[in-house]
């Protein structure tokens, strides 16, 4: 089944059953091929709000084309995603919601996939597979082995009992619990806060709330093509440290684990840049050699394997084309996380 639960799935809601919910704010370039994915979906939603944010380009005027296919608000002054996304909540009438980027294109089975990941009550929010829609750039290649590496990820969390966060470019939510709690407008990683406090909640029976994740769900969606706005954007991502000082005690177990495995595997590229320092500084190239090799062999297989686990379509090709920037970026990565937990970011 693709989720890595270990449990029976209940039948899939249907159509209609949920509301698209897309804030939108300067994406005159993307915005149209966004609705277009929307419904073409599989499972037609009810209802689709877009609440352009005080564009200052051409969004309001597309999003006005569409005409009764949408309902449109538009804000008079730029308030943010989070506080567009919860006045938006106001016109739902649905179970389900799907929280949408403007700029992030559905699969055409999305909706049906990220609602089978509601398989029991107590999962409040579902996401999925995360790809990028453009390839050029370093960071857009780095990105789609590491997009294809996250589900491994979300697999060994899920079994952990927690899940750290999920994608907030499309998840789908019970609409009750964001009604109740809404997405929380004092934070820039609003997807994690909000992930976080979906799994600090417990229902009747003193159980935590769980999240869900389905591989099968699948979307694309823009990634920085300079290298400016991608250590921008993973310093923004990676701005975790008031989550985890005003959410960490009221979390599970399993999440609380989650958290020490983390920050291990953020430091596994660092012990092993120092350890090929070391080998190069001490003439050992053979094993300095030895070593990238190794971990060459194994960025191989994985991206030969993923590519074709996932069915992306993208070509094995691509792939292995993005072993060298994954490669680099990886350090990169563990670099600005430990910067960003030490000195997050507080504005978008």
């Amino acid at each position: 089944m693709g989720l890595g639960l270990g449990v029976p799935l209940l039948a899939v809601p249907t159509a209609g059953q949920y509301t698209v919910i897309i804030p939108c704010h300067n994406k005159e370039g993307t915005i149209a091929e966004v609705l277009e994915s929307v419904f073409k979906q599989t499972k037609k939603p009810f209802e689709v709000i877009v609440i352009d944010d005080a564009s200052t380009d051409n969004s309001l005027k597309i999003l006005e084309k569409f005409g009764d296919k949408i309902t449109l608000i538009a804000n008079k002054a730029n308030i943010g995603k989070a506080a567009s996304i919860n006045r938006a909540l106001d016109f739902v009438g649905t179970p389900y919601t799907l929280i949408l980027d403007a700029d992030t294109v559905l699969d055409k089975a999305f909706a049906h996939e990220a609602l089978r990941g509601f398989y029991k009550e107590s999962v409040q929010g579902v996401s999925g597979l995360i790809l990028p829609k453009n390839i050029s750039s370093s960071a857009q290649k780095s990105r789609l082995l590491e997009y294809l590496v996250s589900p491994q990820s979300k697999k060994v969390q899920l079994k952990l009992g927690g899940i750290w966060t999920l994608s907030g470019c499309s998840m789908m939510w019970r609409t009750k619990f964001l009604r109740e709690h809404k997405i929380p407008t004092d934070t820039v990683v609003e997807d994690m806060d909000v992930s976080w406090l979906a799994q600090s909640v417990k229902n009747d029976e003193n159980e935590y709330m769980r999240l869900g994740f389905n591989p099968n769900a699948i979307s694309y969606t823009e990634d920085p093509e300079s290298f400016k706005e991608y250590t921008s954007q993973i310093h923004r991502w990676y701005s975790v440290k008031d989550v985890l000082e005003n959410r960490f005690k009221h979390v599970s177990k399993g999440l609380k684990a989650i958290v020490i495995w983390t920050l291990i595997e953020s430091l596994l590229p660092l012990i092993g840049l120092g350890a090929m320092t070391y080998l190069a500084i001490t003439g050992q190239l053979s094993l300095l050699m030895l070593a990238i090799g190794l971990d060459l062999a194994i960025s191989t297989s994985l991206a030969l394997y993923l590519s074709s686990k996932y069915k992306v379509k993208y070509a094995k090709k691509t792939a292995l084309k993005s072993i060298p920037h994954y490669y680099v970026h990886r350090f990169i990565n563990s670099f600005m996380f430990w910067k960003a937990l030490i000195r997050p970011k507080k504005k978008w």
